[in-house]
């Protein structure tokens, strides 16, 4: 099904069959998909590809994710890695979990993110630039709000870092012991504060 999404596109009017043979070559040639091709030649609108899929899938379609559907507890059984690659999301809607993808043809990444959530899932279709906007926009940030309220909770954390107090024994061994845990907490909690995009050590 994967492979005949161009030709439904075709069947349901979004593009023609000269665009389709134009992007399927240049596809294969650039390593990227149908769609994106049709996209940047400006054939179609990721809005109107979501909407012709999840007509033809009798799914529901979304157009935009709230900060209420972007489920921290939810987004962090996914590895952020899984979801940039493979360009789904899951969502709370309506007290069920959904998995938002651009292409509901594509079913392997959609099968092993609906195991990884427990099976049961529900499935809706975004535009491609919906998804990929919002894991940039809600995983980062949401991530980082939980780690802060974390580190804030974390006991007896220092104000400051007194690196001079570290003994000089073998970091690895000293990998598990709290100290250790709480001087690279507290690196994180003090570099988050200030917005760092980096840590040099």
């Amino acid at each position: 099904m994967k492979k005949n999404s161009g030709e439904l596109l075709v069947q349901l009017g979004v593009i023609n069959a000269k665009q389709l043979a134009e992007c399927q070559q240049e596809a294969e040639k650039l390593g990227t998909t149908v769609e994106a091709c049709i996209i940047d030649k400006k054939y179609a609108t990721a809005e109107s590809l979501a909407q012709a899929y999840a007509k033809y899938s009798s799914l529901q379609y979304i157009d935009t994710i709230s900060e209420k559907m972007a489920d921290l507890d939810l987004l962090a059984k996914v590895p952020l890695k899984f979801l940039r690659d493979n360009e789904v999301m899951p969502i709370m809607m309506d007290g069920k979990i959904y998995i938002l993808t651009a292409n509901p043809f594509n079913f392997q990444p959609l099968d092993e993110l609906n195991m990884l959530l427990g099976g049961s899932v529900n499935y809706a279709v975004a535009p491609l630039s919906v998804i990929v906007n919002s894991i940039n926009r809600y995983y980062p940030l949401e991530g980082t709000e939980r780690m802060m309220k974390e580190l804030e909770e974390e006991e007896e954390v220092p104000k400051e870092v007194a690196f001079e107090e570290i003994e000089e024994k073998d970091i690895l061994g000293m990998a598990t012991e709290a100290p250790i845990i709480k001087l690279v907490n507290n690196i994180f909690f003090q570099a988050v504060k200030r917005n760092a995009s980096d840590i040099h050590i």
